[in-house]
């Protein structure tokens, strides 16, 4: 699983000097910008390289969630997107049908990301935030923590219906 391989080769992330501005304008996503969203929200994360030569930012939100981000489409001068996701094991009261339906269920309520069945087997959240054009601090930061709101609604959903 892609979330392990992270987790054992993390390191800490150091403090970056960019502040959290809400209105600043990211005419590119890069790491400054993602710690100062993420402290700001009250997240913890580390980083690491995985074996494909991506770097890994392995995030703890204040609701406990843990998900991975990468960034996409890069050039020297930044990154026009990032992807998020998150991995769930099989819920074990429930059959792989009775998960797959509310999975399509889950999917047709929540359009901000979406869920899916993950290589192994185990359900998997994914959400895409865009940077093409610039983005507001603020609406990056809010993307990331719809993000983390829509996989606590996942968590419930698959382990407490």
């Amino acid at each position: 699983m892609l979330m392990a391989a992270v987790a054992a080769a993390c390191v800490s992330v150091p403090a970056t000097a960019q502040e959290f501005k809400s209105a600043q304008i990211l005419t590119s996503l890069r790491e400054p910008a993602l710690a100062a969203s993420l402290k700001e929200s009250g997240a913890t994360w580390t980083k690491s390289k995985g074996s494909d030569g991506i770097e890994y930012y392995a995030i703890t939100f204040a609701n406990g969630i843990k998900a991975t981000a990468y960034f996409t489409v890069c050039k020297p001068e930044g990154c026009m997107g990032m992807t998020l996701f998150a991995d769930f094991d099989q819920p074990k009261k429930k059959t792989t049908a009775e998960v797959d339906k509310l999975i399509n269920t889950f999917n047709m309520g929540h359009s901000a990301g979406k869920v899916m069945r993950g290589d192994n087997g185990a359900v998997k959240a994914q959400a895409y935030v865009v940077a093409d054009h610039g983005i507001a601090m603020g609406n990056f930061q809010l993307q990331i923590l719809i993000f983390a709101s829509i996989c606590e609604k996942l968590r419930t959903t698959l382990y407490d219906a």
